[in-house]
């Protein structure tokens, strides 16, 4: 659910900065604002909506997962015992926990301090890597 959160985050910042400019903001001030959005109800209902088709029609393979308390220790525990950055071992107890085969991701830090817990890939990587694992196409 965090990465949910986080990409709401991410649809919420756009909707906000193209509101600005539309209104005629210069861009290097509608960035500044960004910390203090006002976005309408309205607004904000348009961006989880599309966070909702999007995972609904583009993505229906995709399972979400709630970690419960078990996970969120875990998630503690990874921190104060790796470099992983707080999101990250939210992230990365949320795999574990969840049981995921796999861990892909962009940050290659995190893939190498993830690969003593799960297999864990670059997102160019993971077709030979689930072929590793024992999937077939």
């Amino acid at each position: 659910m965090f990465t949910l959160m986080e990409l709401s985050e991410v649809r919420q910042d756009n909707e906000f900065i193209y509101s600005q400019l539309r209104q005629g903001t210069h861009i290097k001030k509608a960035f500044r604002s960004l910390d203090q959005k006002n976005l309408s109800p309205e607004e904000l209902m348009k961006t989880q909506d599309t966070i909702d088709v999007l995972f609904s029609e583009s993505y229906p393979f995709v399972e979400f997962f709630w970690l419960e308390k078990i996970g969120w220790e875990r998630a503690l525990e990874l921190k104060a015992t790796t470099n992983i950055s707080a999101a990250d071992c939210i992230h990365f107890a949320t795999a574990i926990e969840a049981g995921c085969d796999a861990l892909v991701t962009l940050d290659s830090f995190l893939k190498k301090q993830a690969e003593s817990f799960v297999k864990s890939c670059l997102p160019e990587q993971v077709t030979r890597t689930l072929c590793e694992l024992g999937f077939s196409y």
